[in-house]
């Protein structure tokens, strides 16, 4: 072997280093993903906060779906009947749009488990439902028709709104019978 060598130049040349960062490194790294992290921050909360407007929204549509659907199936009214806190959706045997002792609850949902959603009470009668008549819900005939209390063709919107926020959705129901979120 030669004295001139240049790997073993190199080899003596540079020191070796452990593996590992330095604390500067560390703090450069730290200090890059805190600012990352307050960028992207703002916009989850708010993809979180449509996501439950968007859910409550969608569940609403999707049980007044199965409300029609289970009228049919079970050839007796199916109804949907709203208040300040929620809906309550139910076989509706006497066909008078109250659900009474006896008659089968299919669904009944809550609006608080939907963080900060409620019913928008600028719109409809003051309670963010607008249906025909002077009724707080509609039914669901045994040929999926839409229906009030008085046995004539039932309409209806249900509104709702993020209670922080100025964002709001709608649901239709045109006496058709056919279920729109606008």
């Amino acid at each position: 072997m030669r004295k001139n060598d240049w790997r073993s130049f190199v080899r003596c040349s540079i020191p070796e280093r452990n593996g590992g960062f330095t604390l500067l490194e560390m703090i450069v790294v730290v200090a890059i993903l805190s600012v990352i992290s307050a960028i992207a921050l703002p916009s989850i909360n708010s993809w979180r906060q449509n996501l439950q407007l968007n859910s409550a929204t969608r569940d609403i549509y999707s049980n007044l779906q199965k409300a029609k659907l289970e009228a049919i199936k079970t050839r007796t009214y199916c109804t949907a009947t709203f208040d300040a806190n929620g809906y309550v959706i139910y076989l509706d045997a006497d066909k008078d749009l109250v659900q009474d002792a006896g008659e089968q609850v299919i669904s009944s949902v809550s609006l608080s488990d939907y963080e900060n959603v409620s019913f928008d009470t600028s719109k409809g009668g003051g309670d963010g439902l607008d249906f025909s008549g002077t009724d707080n819900g509609i039914a669901f005939s045994v040929t999926g028709l839409p229906r009030n209390s008085v046995g004539a063709l039932g309409l209806g919107t249900i509104f709702l709104k993020q209670d922080n926020r100025d964002k709001t959705a709608e649901i239709s129901i045109t006496r058709a019978g056919s279920i729109q979120i606008k």
